[in-house]
């Protein structure tokens, strides 16, 4: 159906999937998990938004202080990437004992923008993954971690962050062919 839809209409089918979808997600407003996620009608959590993302989506993320530890359970592809982007104002302190953001084993994954503090392990920690980009996120006050750190990661770039008053700033483990600028 689709192929004859964008057929009548002059699009390819390709252009169609690839336009990804924005997931909203807000606490400060009446929310539910079990909603749509979008602007309207937003997710309270962000790991609900990371549960119904997929490549080429975005998680939009606005202002209010989240303590989840956020997980993406796939990876996105070439040129698709899942984004979570945060609306000034969002801050992240990971669920209880934990990170914030964990990424294991998962590809072209977007993560821009928070405001990362007091977690009791790493603010963003990504390990046996490739094609992460963390940037422009400010992570502070870990009681027992680091900033960001890459733990055999590859082709990656952590750019534009702000990482103070933890146990070290940027640690990059094992990995390869990461660009780290202007931190």
């Amino acid at each position: 159906i689709l192929v004859v839809v964008c057929s009548l209409v002059g699009m390819s089918p390709t252009s169609v999937l690839a336009a990804g979808a924005t997931y909203y997600v807000n606490k400060t407003v009446a929310c539910s998990d079990s909603g749509p996620g979008t602007i309207g009608s937003p997710y309270c959590s962000i790991g609900k938004g990371a549960s119904m993302a997929y490549a080429g989506d975005t998680v939009q993320v606005a202002a209010g202080s989240y303590a989840e530890t956020v997980v993406p359970p796939r990876s996105g592809s070439s040129g698709l990437p899942i984004t979570f982007s945060a609306a000034l104002g969002v801050s992240v302190t990971g669920a209880s004992g934990s990170s914030a953001f964990e990424i294991t084993g998962r590809s072209y994954i977007t993560i821009n923008g928070f405001t990362v503090n007091n977690t009791a392990e790493h603010g963003i920690y990504a390990i046996n993954s490739n094609n992460i980009t963390i940037s422009n996120n400010q992570i502070s006050q870990l009681s027992g971690g680091y900033g960001i750190f890459l733990d055999h990661v590859s082709a990656s770039t952590v750019s534009g962050n702000v990482s103070h008053h933890n146990l070290d700033g940027i640690h990059l483990y094992s990995s390869s062919n990461v660009m780290v600028r202007d931190n």
